[in-house]
């Protein structure tokens, strides 16, 4: 698994493409730990986005989580868990609608930035403690990412002759 990690991060390092990271993400789940479907939400604006969903029949609907009670539930979960650990009962059953397993907060700075999402492994297996691990260790390499890749592209912006940026502080202030 190490050497898995060190390569997705080599690979997470080499684009500041937002949506190449979260993909990456998506789909280092599903062939690592061979998960069936998975679902990866971000924080931005206040508001929780859909990422990422990939093996959902009908898809999952790009845009936001609408239900403010689900936004607030998902970004309190406090560390990678299985969803039938989860506390919150209409958090619960919201996830269990979806057929989804394993629920893990994305942490930069300890600050939730978002929630990785997983459905069961194509093999029907149990999640060892070890693929918690996993995962929670790729949502948080991948969490830095997309506030680090706002700011860099802002600031090649400049530096490659663009207009000043003039909106600095909120992006500096969202990587602090």
């Amino acid at each position: 698994e190490l050497n898995t990690v060190f390569e997705i991060g080599k690979e997470l390092n080499s684009t500041l493409d937002t949506d190449k990271i979260v993909n990456l993400l998506g789909f280092s789940l599903m062939g690592e730990v061979m998960v069936q479907r998975c679902l990866i939400l971000i924080e931005q604006d206040g508001a929780l986005h859909v990422r990422m969903s990939k093996g959902f029949k009908p898809p999952v609907d790009p845009g936001v989580v609408a239900d403010a009670e689900i936004k607030r539930a998902l970004m309190q979960v406090p560390q990678q868990m299985l969803v039938r650990e989860v506390a919150d009962e209409k958090l619960r059953a919201w996830l269990e609608e979806l057929q989804l397993i394993v629920a893990s907060p994305m942490y930069s700075q300890e600050k939730i930035r978002g929630i990785v999402l997983a459905g069961k492994k194509i093999t029907g297996a149990e999640f060892a403690p070890d693929e918690l691990d996993f995962i929670a260790t790729l949502g948080g390499l991948t969490a830095v990412r997309p506030g680090t890749s706002e700011f860099l592209e802002a600031w090649k912006w400049t530096v490659d002759g663009g207009p000043p940026i003039t909106t600095a502080p909120v992006v500096v202030g969202k990587l602090v």
